[in-house]
């Protein structure tokens, strides 16, 4: 829950349709290229490796206040029924890009039936509120949310890049 709001300047930029995958990474590369932020590009392209399908919209976010060294892009791709969320935050500290990243898989089966497919993966951590809380060995967390008979599976994972010039 947020308890207030921070201001932020919003651009939506999309296309649609976007076939391969190294095209759609190439766009959302381009998209942060068009807002000024450059020195992210390993970073960015880690974060968005799994981008890809028939067409992609993308999101950018700055905070007036870090405007130079930070960056949210968010992008949606995929089919009706088949997409897929990646939301991802980027800033450049010194010589390195730290970045946070989420993506958002829904699905139409049951939480149950895709942590016993993902437990060789995924460890349970705890399960509150109706909601299954895992990790990786690697440190990456998949939370999977009942939607009526159907999940949501979000994966919350975090890297450093060297920064670009």
């Amino acid at each position: 829950m947020r308890f207030h709001l921070l201001p932020l300047t919003t651009s939506l930029l999309f296309t649609s349709q976007v076939s391969h995958a190294n095209e759609a990474l190439d766009f959302v590369l381009q998209k942060a290229k068009d807002h000024g932020f450059t020195a992210c590009n390993a970073a960015i392209r880690n974060a968005f490796s799994v981008v890809g399908g028939s067409g992609i919209r993308v999101i950018t976010d700055k905070l007036p206040q870090t405007r130079d060294d930070s960056l949210k892009i968010t992008a949606a791709f995929g089919e009706a029924g088949d997409s897929v969320y990646v939301s991802a935050e980027f800033r450049k500290i010194g010589k390195e890009c730290i970045y946070t990243r989420t993506i958002i898989l829904p699905m139409a089966k049951s939480c149950t039936a895709y942590f016993a497919e993902m437990s060789d993966s995924f460890k349970l951590e705890a399960e509150t509120a109706g909601t299954i809380f895992t990790k990786n060995s690697g440190g990456a967390n998949m939370l999977l949310i009942p939607a009526g008979s159907n999940c949501v599976a979000i994966f919350n994972s975090d890297g450093v890049k060297p920064a670009t010039k």
